[in-house]
């Protein structure tokens, strides 16, 4: 076991794409114990054969339908409009932008890169240094994944056997806090270098404008939820449903699409697609292996053998996981290890809704962190700032948001309240 977690670590750090360094992985644990090699085929044909994980390439097309609408510059009007007045309002307008784009994206990544073109210039010509516009824009991109839809919690619910409507509506609580956390470290650095607020008021008939213009892309989280929750449609129907919606206020409503541009939509949908799936083919491999080396097992009696109490236990776990998530993609890693530490949590008795939170947050702080940070490079190649100096202006981001997953450990009823209220039982 322990030289097949060496063979894939060094794949990583000499920069294999993740599929590969887990299917070679995969294959050469398969060679150490003589497993046939039809195990293989077997397994990563296995994987992706999941009906929940329809929902992912459905999301990926809604996303990328409603950010080429001009859906994006309708919630940055509308986010500037709400909160731009106070001091460092562009800062919180990111933030909020953040919230209300969490809704249609659900990918950190096209967060940031959606987001960042229009907020980083627009910042610097108000004043605000170009660093923390950047570090602003990466560290509130993070909210995405978790606030619903999210494409990372369908992927852990297909793994991890827990129901996604119950996950969605865990993510939602966790997700706003990661919010009012990053708006808190706006609000201390605005007044520290007294960076501006907007003098000009916007009078109720123009924001009822702006409102009116936005009001589309805010009624797709609306209808999802609604559905999921009320038990009309599956969170995979509900995928199906955002594309209908996101087709239909593209082409209707904004108008700004033509049939011509389809074929593109498509083409970049089903690779983003490709690439979730192909990992998730491999990452079923490995999750077999370690499983049938009995690692699970081996795990939990580490962690009741190094710490008895179940509450450092999970510390324990999420200090590992921010190191994990600073060399490995939180897809993978949640379909790498969701698997194994879920179970040896849930012994402790630790709530599966609990425990999938926990895990994804903190994964998802990697995106910003060296070296693999995917949402850092994409920051970095958004606004040209270099990574060095993203990091100075985004420390105190990312602290703040270690501070709401511990949080979470010790209040477990901020995960768990929402999902009980509407009926989700885990």
């Amino acid at each position: 076991m322990l030289s097949l977690a060496m063979v894939l670590l060094v794949l990583l750090v000499i920069g294999t794409p993740v599929a590969f360094a887990m299917a070679l992985a995969g294959l050469w644990g398969l060679h150490a114990q003589d497993f046939p090699w039809s195990v293989l085929v077997n397994r990563m044909a296995a994987g992706p054969d999941n009906f929940v994980l329809l929902a992912i390439p459905f999301f990926m097309m809604a996303g990328e339908l409603m950010n080429r609408s001009g859906m994006t510059e309708q919630l940055v009007r509308l986010s500037t409009a709400t909160i731009g007045r106070a001091r460092g309002g562009l800062g919180h307008a990111n933030v909020l932008a953040s919230i209300l784009f969490a809704g249609k994206s659900g990918s950190a990544v096209g967060d940031v890169a959606a987001l960042g073109s229009i907020f980083v210039p627009a910042m610097e010509k108000e004043g605000y240094d170009r660093r923390f516009a950047t570090a602003v824009t990466a560290a509130s991109s993070l909210i995405g994944p978790i606030i619903p839809p999210s494409i990372i919690l369908v992927i852990y619910g297909s793994v991890a056997q827990v129901s996604i409507g119950g996950l969605f509506a865990a993510g939602i609580i966790p997700g706003l806090l990661l919010a009012v956390s990053c708006f808190v470290i706006v609000h201390l650095i605005s007044y520290k270098r007294q960076y501006p607020k907007r003098d000009h008021r916007i009078s109720p008939k123009e924001y009822l404008k702006i409102f009116g213009n936005a009001l589309p892309a805010l009624f797709l989280p609306v209808i999802l939820l609604g559905g999921i929750f009320s038990g009309v449609f599956t969170a995979t129907e509900a995928a199906a449903v955002a594309v209908a919606y996101a087709f239909l206020v593209s082409f209707v409503y904004y108008r700004k699409l033509k049939l011509s541009d389809l074929p593109e939509i498509f083409l970049v949908a089903g690779i983003r697609s490709a690439v979730v799936l192909m990992i998730i083919a491999a990452a079923a491999l490995l999750g077999w292996l370690f499983s049938t080396l009995g690692v699970p097992r081996m795990l939990t009696n580490l962690l009741f053998g190094m710490v008895g109490d179940p509450t450092m236990a999970m510390i324990v776990v999420v200090g590992m996981l921010l190191v994990v998530g600073t060399i490995l993609e939180p897809g993978a890693a949640v379909i790498l290890l969701a698997p194994i530490l879920a179970p040896s949590l849930h012994q402790m008795g630790f709530d599966p809704f609990q425990v999938a939170i926990i895990l994804v947050m903190t994964l998802n702080i990697g995106l910003c962190t060296p070296p693999v940070g995917a949402v850092l490079f994409t920051a970095q190649s958004v606004s040209g700032v270099r990574m060095e100096e993203i990091l100075k202006d985004i420390w105190p981001f990312l602290l703040a948001q270690v501070v709401v997953v511990v949080g979470l450990i010790f209040f477990p009823g901020l995960v768990m309240w929402l999902p009980n209220l509407v009926g989700f039982s885990s």
